[in-house]
Formats: C-alpha cells, sequence, structure tokens
C-alpha cells in the first residue's frame, strides 16, 4: 500500500530550499519537486539499508543503495517514526535503524567511508559526513594535513539566492596506516576499508579467521616506506570522489602538460560534463560550467603557444585563488589521440567534436574543449607588434609577463594572469616615453591601464619600439591615450639653480628637511636688538691696530665711557 508525506526536501545542494512529495510504494521510493518537477526515484531491489535520524530539519530519512549511493530526505516529523517503520518492515522486509547524532561539538574523531560518503564520527556517533561527489580538489597540505575542497553550487543564478557555502576542510591525521584498516582497489591503490566491509571482515574474525595475523603491521609503499594515515585518506577521498562526477573512463587524457598557473606538470582528464588535473601533490576537478573564457595565443618566441582557460568561480589552493589557468605548448608537440565516447554520446557532439585528431598538442587539446564545454577559443587579432608578433614583453610589478592586445580585451600572461575588456577601460596612458637627462632617449617605457570601476594596471619595461604599434592599436579602438612625456629640466633642476648661486633651492630643501618640527632658519629671522659695529672698526689678529684694538677694549676711552659694556650687556639679554 502507498502512503505519500508532504513538504519533504532532498537532502544535498540539488535540493536547496524546494520541497516536494515523498512517496514510498511497493516498486521503490519516489520523491517529486513541488516547483520544477523533478522526480528522484529509487527501486525496492536496489534498497540496502534505511535509517532514521535528527537533522536541521525536524528528521531524516537516509537511504542507502547498493551501489554505495546516498539519499537523504528531510522534514519529516517526529511522530512518523512509528508508521515509516511499520510500511518499510511490510513493504521491504528492511528495519528502519535509529542513528543517534553526535552534537558533544568535538572536534577530535574516527573518519569512515560508506558508499559515496565520509562520515566524522564522535565516540561511535556521525558528527557530519561529506558528500564525496561535491569535493572537488583533494590534497596533503602537509605530511599530516589533508585539504578538502568543494565545488561551488552553481544552479544560483542571482545574488538573492546566493547563500553561504563551506568550501575547505582540513583533518589533521596523524599515525600511519595498518594492515586491518586498508584493502586494494582493482588497479592495486592501497584506500581505506569501507564500513561495509570492515563489517564484513569482523565477522570473518569473529567466526574463526586469522584476523590477528599482522592486522597492525603498518601499509608499506613500493619503495618499503611506511604509508601515512594522511595520505592513505587523500588517496581514499580522491577514488570515491568520482562515484558521482566523472564516472567511467575519459573521453580524452593528455599526459604531463606543462601548467605555468599554478606552477606545475598535469595530467588532463576529460569526461563530458568535467575535467580533472591530476598533478603530484594536487588533483582538481573542474566542471566545463565553471569555464568562461578559451584563447591560444602564441608566445612571442616563436617556439610556444600557450592556453589560456578562464574559470568562475576561479580554482583555490589554499587561500590562493586563480581565476585563469595557464598551459604552455611546444609548436612543435604534436599527438593522435582517439576519442573515447559512447555511440549514444556521439548524437549530442557531431558538429563539435571529432573521433579522432592528429597535429599540434595545443590545437587538439583546445579543439576538445572547446567542444565538450561549448565555449569560443579566442585568437590573436590584428595587432602586430614591431617583430611581428601578436604579444610584446614586459613586466607586470616584479614578474615578467606577455602583454596581447586582442580584438575585445588585453590579457597578460602568465603570472598573474590578468583579463580586461575593452569596454571597462577609462584610459591608457603612455609614461616615460621622452628622453632621460643628457639627451640619453630611454630604452623602455610603461602603459597604465585605468579602469572605469577598478584598479589601475602598470605594465613596464615595453621596448621603446612598440610604443607606436600600441597607440595605433588603441586609437584604433576609440580607447582614450594619454602621453607623459619626461620633462629632462625636472630631473637636475635644483642642481643647476645652486650652482648658479640662486638661494630658493637651497631653502626649499632645509624646509623639507626640517619638517616642520619648529626648527627656525636664521635667514629667515634677524634680532633686531642684535646691531654690530661696521665690520672694519673689528679689529683681526693679523692686522696691526690688533694689539691697540685690544688695549682700547680692556681699558681705552670706549670702556670709560661704558659704550662696549652696554654692548656687551645687550649680547648677554638677546643669548
Amino acid at each position: 500500500m502507498a502512503r505519500e508525506f508532504e513538504n519533504v526536501y532532498l537532502g544535498g545542494k540539488t535540493s536547496a530550499k524546494a520541497a516536494g512529495k515523498l512517496k514510498i510504494a511497493e516498486m521503490g521510493i519516489g520523491w517529486k519537486n513541488a516547483t520544477t518537477g523533478k522526480i528522484v526515484t529509487i527501486s525496492s531491489a536496489d534498497l540496502q539499508k534505511l535509517s532514521w535520524q535528527r537533522c536541521s530539519r525536524e528528521f531524516q530519512l537516509r537511504l542507502q543503495t547498493k551501489e554505495g549511493k546516498v539519499f537523504k530526505f528531510d522534514g519529516l516529523p517526529r511522530d512518523s517514526y512509528e508508521t515509516l517503520a511499520s510500511l518499510i518492515k511490510s513493504t521491504y522486509h528492511k528495519t528502519l535503524e535509529r542513528k543517534e547524532v553526535s552534537v558533544r561539538g568535538w572536534n577530535w574523531g574516527a573518519v569512515e567511508f560508506q558508499g559515496n560518503h565520509m562520515a566524522f564520527n564522535v565516540a561511535n556517533h556521525t558528527a557530519f559526513e561529506v558528500p564525496l561527489s561535491d569535493v572537488a580538489s583533494t590534497n596533503l597540505a602537509s605530511r599530516n594535513e589533508v585539504t578538502l575542497e568543494f565545488a561551488p553550487d552553481n544552479t544560483k543564478k542571482s545574488k538573492k539566492e546566493a547563500e553561504d557555502e563551506l568550501m575547505e576542510i582540513r583533518f589533521f591525521v596523524p599515525g600511519v596506516g595498518t594492515q586491518n584498516q586498508v584493502t586494494e582497489n582493482e588497479e592495486g591503490v592501497k584506500l581505506f576499508k569501507d564500513k561495509d566491509e570492515e563489517a564484513k571482515v569482523a565477522n570473518e574474525e569473529a567466526n574463526g579467521g586469522d584476523g590477528e595475523n599482522g592486522e597492525h603491521a603498518p601499509v608499506l609503499d613500493e619503495d618499503g616506506t611506511a604509508l601515512t594515515a594522511a595520505s592513505l585518506l587523500c588517496e581514499t577521498i580522491k577514488q570515491k570522489a568520482d562515484l558521482d562526477g566523472a564516472a567511467g573512463d575519459p573521453v580524452a587524457t593528455f599526459e604531463n602538460l606543462l601548467c605555468l598557473t599554478p606552477r606545475g606538470r598535469f595530467a588532463m582528464e576529460l569526461y563530458l560534463d568535467s575535467f580533472r588535473l591530476r598533478g603530484k601533490s594536487h588533483d582538481y576537478k573542474i566542471l566545463f560550467t565553471s569555464i568562461v573564457m578559451l584563447a591560444v595565443l602564441p608566445k612571442p618566441d616563436d617556439m610556444h603557444s600557450m592556453l589560456v582557460v578562464g574559470l568562475d568561480p576561479p580554482l583555490r589552493q589554499g587561500q590562493t585563488r586563480y581565476p585563469f589557468l595557464v598551459f604552455q605548448f611546444e609548436r612543435d608537440d604534436e599527438v593522435e589521440l582517439d576519442l573515447n565516447m559512447q555511440d549514444q554520446d556521439w548524437e549530442n557532439y557531431t558538429d563539435k567534436l571529432k573521433k579522432s585528431y592528429d597535429g599540434p598538442s595545443f590545437e587538439v587539446v583546445s579543439d576538445v574543449l572547446k567542444g565538450l564545454s561549448g565555449k569560443k577559443v579566442t585568437t590573436s587579432g590584428s595587432f602586430k607588434s614591431a617583430q611581428s608578433q601578436s604579444g610584446i614583453k614586459c613586466a607586470y610589478k616584479a614578474n615578467e609577463a606577455f602583454f596581447y592586445p586582442l580584438e575585445k580585451c588585453l590579457i597578460s600572461i602568465p603570472k598573474p594572469a590578468i583579463f580586461i575588456a575593452h569596454a571597462e577601460i577609462s584610459v591608457v596612458t603612455f609614461s616615460r616615453v621622452g628622453q632621460a637627462g643628457g639627451g640619453n632617449a630611454l630604452k623602455t617605457f610603461e602603459i597604465k591601464v585605468n579602469l572605469r570601476d577598478g584598479p589601475e594596471y602598470t605594465f613596464g619595461s615595453i621596448a621603446r619600439e612598440e610604443h607606436d604599434p600600441l597607440e595605433r592599436f588603441f586609437r584604433a579602438k576609440n580607447i582614450k591615450v594619454l602621453s607623459e612625456l619626461a620633462d629632462p629640466q625636472n630631473t637636475y633642476a635644483e642642481d643647476s639653480d645652486i650652482d648658479s648661486g640662486d638661494e630658493a633651492p637651497r631653502k626649499r630643501v632645509r624646509e623639507e628637511i626640517s619638517g616642520g618640527f619648529g626648527d627656525e632658519d636664521e635667514d629667515e629671522s634677524e634680532d633686531e636688538d642684535f646691531a654690530p659695529e661696521d665690520e672694519s672698526d673689528v679689529a683681526e689678529e693679523f692686522d696691526e691696530d690688533y694689539a691697540g684694538s685690544a688695549s682700547e677694549g680692556e681699558g681705552g676711552e670706549d670702556a670709560a665711557a661704558g659704550e662696549k659694556p652696554k654692548e656687551k650687556t645687550k649680547l648677554k639679554e638677546n643669548l
């Protein structure tokens, strides 16, 4: 007998705020979204476990299939447990198990895998679960630390629908893996055991199995080194994260690609809805819906070409974000490739892809990415430098860069990669394009790109001969251009003034040095009370009147009249 429950939510990112109707029937369990009409069904033959637990929306019915997938239905009232338990028992001949959730708030526990979910347990009770299908990448942050990064929810179309999302979790995992914790998959990769497999082994040991035979011995790699528990956890997450994402064999695989941003060599695996970058220490899963632009640009050295992949949201590596991926290819490097795609899938890609490719590697990779993602590939435009190149060498801050004026945008790569649309540019200013002091022409100049609502970008160390091609390009695109000519007089103005006897520069320098700290310049204010006699009346030591002047100062007529003592008194008062 079928039974329906209203206002039930499908757990996970796909449900968000939409409620629906849950129906339990003999054929299986179904849920229908009340807003979009989306239907999710689970056949009764696929059901393996059913459990009941507390959640943020009342109570949750949790279903696990034989394939390891987990479905969660939230919003069921507390008093519906007895009804559901009896209905499941009579319909599917299974028990609805009660599960207690840990609310201690502890951050130290144990991790266990069950299907495509990873649970963090505290005192044998689940604290939280991580759907591995939502994991975008995982890597070892250190010897004992594992980082999980999550794919953002791209279903939100407006800012009003946007919500705060969990983007990263870090686990500290000490110790090494032991034999009783680890198993091997079909490819011989060592992984942590699934919860169901652990229960099976425990039953065999309880029935007289040889579970004590080296079960606590460390797990060794091919070199005989003990594998850390952190490395085993990271590898297990990598393998299980593909269950509901890029399942099956990749459509195409490119090995040992050189990536300039972020730096490293990666293997690129392309699937129908996403592609993965697998490196030595990092592993990324990128959805095709996150790609906003593709560009193939020739490097000015005539030996390499670069593929630029723009991402929104950007790729995250710890606290660093990479809105662009920049790959470098040798132009002479060629590749032959046959796409691995089922016949029923070719119907959607007949006009976008070819079954086989043979040509330069950068062209093959860009064509396959273009066909699977549906994005247009941008190439170099009409701009030609003084050396007839599509880009010019320059410097952005302390990094070497290659600047490409394209038809609708400006791109600077590789690190950091900068994208500037022509419509966002307010003015482009050419600086340092005059002559240096002494009549020597500057060999390089710089350009400043001011945005209408944004920062200013300065690209320097541009060869002098590139000034005219750049100026013609900007004027052809109706972009406002200004020039800041270097003034040769400004460089040596103060020195020349000082040499000519002008005291103004000296005075200006003194004012800058004093900095307004209250120092008074002796040239600016004079003591009115101090009025010395003419310098000719003062005898010098080498003058012939020196002795007489001295004697007069000590006891002569001037001293008797009191004139000299009067002068000394005034000096004393002023001091």
